[in-house]
């Protein structure tokens, strides 16, 4: 529906998600909910992180789509992406589009303009999209939401991170001693640049909040 389409970082979780929760047959109203509000549910005693981070990641259902990234922010945008998804919750949940709604009530359907908005209300309180600070002011990009981890991940992660700090600082220095070769030189910098494209931190989800 755009122009313009852009990469969405773990976007391939909520593909996995879709996957397994087929593999494992789970009950369809759960995968409704999961996905509608996966991000609200209970998390009590004997809700596991794994459990906790499918919830998160289900959202993706209504954080993915066509949206223009990287502009201003803009009411018009935001609900414009709010209708796009009342299209995708009428046409894959309930197998009939809404959207025209938007605008009138449906001729020969029972959908009127006020359950339109109704459903439009509880999703513009939903942030899709977040406010970044950009060289020319702030922008809307992406939600990425950490996911739980558990207490041996996070060591893990740390450990990792330690590491790759380690790496970098070395190969930096290296870079700094008047000894080392130019052809060196390119393939310090070759390899700072690959790390610094792929720092460790928290498994992230493109979700909404």
């Amino acid at each position: 529906s755009t122009d313009f389409f852009f990469a969405v970082s773990n976007a391939w979780r909520y593909r996995d998600y879709v996957i397994r929760s087929f593999n494992d047959d789970k009950p369809y109203d759960q995968f409704v909910v999961e996905q509608m509000a996966g991000d609200l549910l209970p998390n009590d005693a004997n809700v596991t992180d794994e459990q906790k981070a499918e919830r998160l990641i289900a959202t993706g259902f209504l954080a993915l789509g066509p949206w223009l990234v990287g502009l201003p922010r803009d009411e018009q945008l935001l609900m414009d992406i709010v209708d796009l998804q009342i299209d995708k919750v009428s046409r894959s949940m309930l197998g009939l589009t809404a959207t025209c709604a938007r605008c009138h009530d449906h001729k020969f359907d029972p959908i009127p303009q006020t359950d339109y908005f109704a459903l439009a209300g509880i999703l513009r309180s939903t942030k899709t999209l977040d406010g970044q600070q950009g060289n020319n002011g702030p922008y809307l990009d992406w939600v990425r939401r950490p996911l739980p981890e558990s207490p041996e991940a996070a060591t893990a992660r740390k450990k990792s991170t330690e590491r790759h700090a380690a790496k970098m600082a070395a190969l930096e220095a290296e870079l700094e001693n008047s000894e080392t070769t130019e052809p060196r030189r390119m393939s310090i910098l070759d390899e700072l640049d690959l790390l610094k494209g792929e720092p460790p931190g928290p498994p992230m989800a493109a979700a909404v909040t």
